[in-house]
């Protein structure tokens, strides 16, 4: 497959978990940046604050590889 040198990388041509972990942690920092604790949206998804956490940075490294 040829592809042009110029075109931007789509950011939802991702494989489904990958996407599915860039959205929740965008809406999570979004909501932890208004003020929502960690460990409130990590008992609210049945996760441990670690992984809400790591869910997020994940999110960051994605938008920046983009």
């Amino acid at each position: 497959m040829i592809t042009p040198e110029n075109e931007e990388p789509d950011p939802l041509d991702l494989p489904p978990q990958q996407l599915k972990n860039l959205v929740r942690g965008v809406i999570w920092r979004d909501e932890h940046f208004a003020g929502m604790s960690m460990k409130a949206i990590a008992e609210r998804e049945g996760l441990s604050k670690a992984g809400v956490q790591k869910i997020i940075m994940g999110s960051f490294d994605t938008l920046m590889s983009l």
